[in-house]
Parts: C-alpha cells; structure tokens; sequence
C-alpha cells in the first residue's frame, strides 16, 4: 500500500505562466519506508480563460 501527501505552493507571473515549489510525503509498508520528495512545477497556458489546456514540467528530488 502506498500513501501521498503533496503540498504545492504555485505563484502566477501571468495569465499564461505559473511556477510552484512543493514538498511531499510518501509511505510504503512493503518494505516499511518513507520519502520526503521535494519538487518543482512549471506550467504554461494556452488560453488565459479559467480551464485552459497546459504544458507541465516538474523537477523531482528525494
């Protein structure tokens, strides 16, 4: 069984561009461990509406 936990604080410069930094907490029981992932997220948006189609590149540590 696996459990997650994610926090992702996310600033947009602009309608068509978001950048976040977040930090995250995964579980395993089998075998019994933990990882405290940290990560980048960057997104851009086609369209400046309020759902819009978007590319996303995340950075991954831990």
């Amino acid at each position: 069984m696996l459990t997650i936990y994610k926090l992702l604080m996310v600033i947009f410069f602009s309608p068509y561009f978001s950048a976040g930094i977040g930090v995250g907490l995964d579980g395993y029981t089998n075998p019994n461990f933990n990882t405290l992932p940290k990560f980048l997220d960057f997104r851009t948006y086609f369209s400046d509406k309020a759902t819009s189609v978007f590319i996303c590149g995340l950075w991954n540590y831990g």
